[in-house]
């Protein structure tokens, strides 16, 4: 996992140079006065929550769902809503004119929340627990609008993209065996994969010299495949985040 994640780094990297390159070959030299004519690019750190969906919402299949589906004799008890946690990443945006920006970026995701068996104990009266999770590590390549220009001082922008995320989901704990006479044991289940979805974002920034501060709402959609090991046959890695943004331009 972590070679992938480095690797798509390095790959995120020399995208956005590459793309960085024919800009600055072609951009004019600045003439005296003119320095407000000139694009910047920005590299942008990311700190905010990811609020994953909610029940209803989810798609079908999704392993959450089912993990609290009341009719099952072995569903959990656990709060779908405690999934939600802090992210944080980097963002390379490179201005294409005056009105468009295109970005490259990489963030970071991960909570564990605890569940017990809904309607049964162990023999000594405990609970029967295991800990659920969920970790992303998405990659988003996008394209935003900028209604006032790249001169404005403040900048509210709206756009979209292409998320790549590497994600793992596992739970881990106590489990019933209910063909081998409801046996308590012991186990770890995990998957792990990649997949593909759109972003929608809109948000705004205030630029001021080489630096510019902002917050931006990004949503994401998405979904796993699961092994029949697991109650159901997907993970929705979908959800919504809301973040601050601190750029420093060049």
């Amino acid at each position: 996992m972590i070679k992938k994640m480095t690797l798509c780094g390095v790959l995120v990297c020399a995208v956005v140079a590459g793309a960085a390159s024919p800009a600055y070959a072609q951009r004019p030299a600045p003439a005296l006065g003119r320095s407000q004519d000139i694009q910047l690019q920005t590299f942008n750190f990311l700190f905010g929550g990811f609020f994953p969906k909610g029940l209803e919402s989810r798609a079908e299949g999704d392993v959450l769902v089912a993990n609290l589906e009341p009719s099952s004799p072995s569903a959990f008890l656990f709060d779908i809503n405690a999934f939600k946690n802090v992210t944080f990443g980097g963002e390379w945006l490179l201005p294409v004119g005056r009105f468009v920006e295109v970005g490259a970026g990489i963030s970071y995701y991960k909570k564990t929340v605890p569940s017990i068996y809904q309607y049964f104990s162990d023999s000594d009266g405990t609970e029967i627990d295991a800990d659920l999770s969920l970790r992303q590590v998405p990659l988003a390549f996008t394209a935003r609008v900028l209604p006032l220009g790249s001169r404005s001082p403040v900048q509210p922008y709206v756009g979209g993209g292409l998320g790549v995320s590497f994600w793992n989901y596992s739970e881990v704990g106590e489990f019933v065996d209910f063909s081998q006479g409801m046996a308590i044991f012991e186990d770890t289940f995990e998957e792990s994969g990649t997949s593909v979805g759109p972003i929608f974002l809109f948000g705004a920034k205030y630029v001021r010299g080489g630096f510019s501060v902002g917050g931006e709402f990004r949503w994401n959609w998405a979904e796993g495949d699961l092994s029949t090991d697991f109650a159901g046959s997907k993970i929705d890695l979908g959800g919504m985040t809301f973040q601050a943004t601190v750029g420093a331009r060049f």
